[in-house]
């Protein structure tokens, strides 16, 4: 539990350093914090062992982002479109803001974190029939 704990602090000191109107959120298996609206920023789940996520709106691959911690293992949970680090030991703790930055990149002040367009969706030409940028079917 030390290592979450220690996860929580810094997460918390993030929040205040940045005067950020996000709220802690205390679970049984798991702990984090909202930004207004209810959607999750950070997660800290409380398993064996400790991990520590944060939520971007696709794989870190397809966004061009490199693992911050790659001395930890990690994981890309598409369902919850969170990127997951192990933290096995209360040596391992990363420096939480380099994930929250890279987060805070992808995060509207409310409601959902949109999905960013693939390079075929951004598209404003192309043959008739095919959509463009805005989704709009071309004629």
């Amino acid at each position: 539990m030390l290592v979450a704990r220690r996860l929580f602090d810094d997460l918390t000191q993030y929040v205040e350093e940045q005067q950020l109107p996000w709220t802690p959120a205390l679970r049984r298996s798991w702990l984090g914090y909202l930004r207004p609206g209810g959607y999750y920023v950070a997660v800290i789940t409380l398993r064996r062992e400790i991990e520590f996520a944060v939520k971007i709106p696709d794989a870190p691959e397809r966004l061009g982002l490199a693992n911050p911690y790659p001395g930890l293992k990690t994981r890309w949970d598409s369902s919850s479109r969170q990127w997951t680090w192990a933290v096995p030991t209360i040596n391992d703790v990363p420096d939480v803001r380099t994930a929250l930055n890279t987060s805070r990149k992808f995060q509207p002040e409310t409601g959902p974190m949109p999905v960013p367009a693939t390079p075929q969706e951004t598209s404003t030409t192309g043959p008739i029939g095919e959509r463009s940028g805005d989704g709009v079917l071309q004629a």
